[in-house]
């Protein structure tokens, strides 16, 4: 198992040909989902930023072999991601 729980592309592989065939491939990433203690309301160790950060990871697609990634705040009961402005793209 590895530490680091942030999504890669070869996460991918027993999905059969969607690694190879897609153009892009976006992976999101929340650490509240491994830490649940820091993101629950009723826990002394309840943490509210922490609890809404996400991370939006281009794993596959970017120019040149580059690797853009952009943060998100997710809002209470909306699960939509804000426009956000990634490197290399506004």
């Amino acid at each position: 198992m590895r530490r680091n729980k942030r999504p890669m592309l070869n996460d991918l592989r027993s999905s059969g040909q969607l690694e190879q065939d897609a153009d892009m491939v976006w992976g999101l990433y929340r650490p509240v989902y491994y830490d649940p203690e820091r993101g629950n309301e009723e826990s002394p160790d309840f943490d509210a930023q922490f609890a809404q950060f996400a991370e939006l990871l281009l794993l596959k697609g970017a120019r040149h072999g580059e690797r853009d990634d952009g943060t998100a705040a997710i809002r209470g009961g909306i699960h939509a991601v804000p426009r956000l402005a990634v490197h290399g793209h506004p």
